[in-house]
């Protein structure tokens, strides 16, 4: 089965340089967001936003649900590691910046 959590430790790699310590990080992770949670995360678009409507039809394709994504994503919204925002042509999603959820 795949690691989803080795999966966010090279996404933020990626995105910010290496951690200083991946262990305490990995760690941290796994106390903060479920295994389930990281699945709706990997659902965003590494970059940019994704309306919610074609959020929810991925979702569908993975075996999540409406109900089930709403509460997942709203949780990863708390913890800073998506944003939903709400604009003229509807909902949109998008994935957290580090510096943001580290400030959660």
């Amino acid at each position: 089965m795949k690691d989803l959590y080795q999966d966010l430790l090279r996404y933020y790699c990626f995105a910010i340089g290496e951690l200083p310590d991946k262990d305490k990080f990995l760690q941290a992770m796994k106390e903060t967001v479920t295994r389930e949670e990281l699945r709706v995360f990997f659902l965003l678009p590494f970059n940019g936003s994704i309306a919610e409507k074609k959020l929810f039809s991925r979702a569908r394709r993975a075996g999540i649900d409406e109900k089930e994504f709403n509460r997942r994503a709203t949780r990863l919204v708390e913890q800073g590691m998506i944003m939903r925002y709400t604009r003229p042509g509807g909902r949109t999603y998008e994935r957290g910046n580090i510096v943001h959820m580290s400030e959660q």
